[in-house]
This record gives C-alpha cells, sequence and structure tokens, in this order.
C-alpha cells in the first residue's frame, strides 16, 4: 500500500475528464489516475481529494475498485505512519 498526499486543494477522482476521450488524446497531462487504476488494485481517495491510496495485492485475487476512503493517516518526512 502507498499513500501519496499533497497540501494541495485536492480533487475529486471521480470527475476526472476521461483521457481516452478523443477530445483529451492529444493533451500532455491527464493520464496519472488512469494508470494508477489500470496498475493497482485499489485506488481510493481521501474525501478532501489531496490523498490517494494506491493498493496492490500479492496474490492478485481482488478486483479492482475506484471508491472514497476516509481518513488517511500523515506520512513523516522519513516515511513513516504518524499514530
Amino acid at each position: 500500500m502507498f499513500v501519496v498526499r499533497d497540501q494541495g486543494l485536492g480533487f475529486d477522482l471521480n470527475t476526472l475528464p476521461d483521457p481516452t476521450d478523443p477530445a483529451n488524446l492529444e493533451k500532455a497531462s491527464g493520464r496519472g489516475v488512469l494508470l494508477m487504476r489500470m496498475l493497482m488494485d485499489e485506488v481510493k481517495n481521501n474525501r478532501v481529494g489531496n490523498a490517494v491510496t494506491l493498493v496492490k495485492y500479492a496474490d492478485g485475487g481482488h478486483t479492482t475498485t475506484h471508491q472514497s476512503m476516509e481518513p488517511v493517516l500523515p506520512v513523516n518526512h522519513d516515511g513513516g505512519r504518524n499514530i
């Protein structure tokens, strides 16, 4: 499991434009979430939208889900969780 968080205002993963739509194919950005969803078993965002939790199961037996989650624990600068 990986948690990626920033200090930004956040966004809703479910309202992002479809990067496979012909109108978006030549845009230079907008493919990161698509890649996360293709490569990971679970992609979850917190309510604020400034943290994404990525889960990859070792056994590969779980189905892919894309859902909101709350809360995400803050991460220390050294990569450890604040508990």
